[in-house]
């Protein structure tokens, strides 16, 4: 099982996006879905291995809403 959570840089998680994966044969994939008013700037994303405690980390770039 991988725990997924999304925080702004120097933030605390944002709850309403952390989401549990199965984990199966050592691969996990999921996504999250982000609100279209989500504030732009770079955010963090932590992946926790729960048995063994073992982390990966991403920085992720969130961009305005498109314009016509």
């Amino acid at each position: 099982l991988i725990h997924v959570d999304f925080r702004p840089l120097g933030g605390q998680p944002l709850r309403h996006y952390s989401l549990n994966l199965p984990c199966t044969g050592g691969t996990a994939a999921g996504f999250i879905p982000l609100a279209l008013d989500e504030r732009p700037g770079t955010y963090k994303v932590t992946a926790t291995d729960v048995l063994s405690g073992t982390t990966a980390q991403a920085l992720v770039s969130v961009a305005g809403p498109l314009r016509d």
